[in-house]
C-alpha cells in the first residue's frame, strides 16, 4: 500500500470532530485575549495535547509511523499571506487544520491550489512541497500546525523538538 511519500498530499476531512472544534475555537478566542506580539502560539498546551491526540489519525492517513515534532497555533488577520517556502527537516510531514475561517483561504502546495473545511486538514510533505497563500481578504482566520518526521527516516533527530528557535522561519524562499 502507497504511503504519503508516493500521493505526497492529502485532504482528512473531519480531522476534528465538532466538540473538539467548538473547544478549539472557544480556547482561541481567550488566548487571542491575553497579551502577545504576534498571534502564533508556540509551546501551547492545548495545541501539544492534540498533536499527540491526532497522530494515529496522521499515521492511518500517511500509512507511516510518526514522530512529533513540533506544533502550534496561528491567527491570520486581514493582510496577511504566507511567501512561497518550503518547511524545514522537521516538518516532513506537516499538517494544517482549519479552526476558524469567515470564508475559505486556500492554500496553494506545488502551484495547485487546495481549500479546506473548518474541521478538515490537509496532510503534506512539508520539508518537500513548496506551499504558500495569496493576501488573507477576509476578516480572519485560525488554523493549527502539527508537524512530524517519519520514525524510520532521515530526520528523527527532530524528534519532540518544541522549541520556537527549532521552527523554521521561512528563509527557504522557493524562486
Amino acid at each position: 500500500m502507497d504511503n504519503i511519500k508516493k500521493f505526497k498530499k492529502k485532504i482528512i476531512k473531519n480531522f476534528f470532530s465538532k466538540k473538539e472544534l467548538d473547544l478549539f475555537q472557544q480556547y482561541c478566542w481567550i488566548r487571542l485575549d491575553e497579551p502577545w506580539i504576534e498571534p502564533r502560539f508556540f509551546d501551547d498546551a492545548l495545541a501539544k495535547h492534540f498533536h499527540e491526540l491526532k497522530r494515529n489519525i496522521v499515521e492511518k492517513h500517511t500509512k507511516l509511523k510518526l514522530f512529533k515534532t513540533y506544533c502550534y497555533w496561528k491567527y491570520f488577520a486581514y493582510g496577511d499571506n504566507v511567501p512561497l517556502h518550503v518547511n524545514g527537516p522537521n516538518c516532513e510531514i506537516s499538517v494544517i487544520v482549519a479552526i476558524k475561517q469567515n470564508k475559505q483561504w486556500p492554500i496553494e502546495i506545488e502551484k495547485k491550489l487546495f481549500t479546506i473545511d473548518e474541521g478538515d486538514a490537509i496532510v503534506f510533505l512539508g520539508n518537500q512541497l513548496s506551499q504558500k497563500r495569496k493576501v488573507l481578504k477576509d476578516e480572519s482566520n485560525a488554523q493549527i500546525f502539527f508537524n512530524y518526521v517519519d520514525q524510520n527516516g532521515s530526520f528523527t533527530y527532530h524528534k519532540d523538538n518544541q522549541l520556537e528557535k527549532d521552527v523554521p522561519t521561512w528563509k527557504k524562499h522557493v524562486k
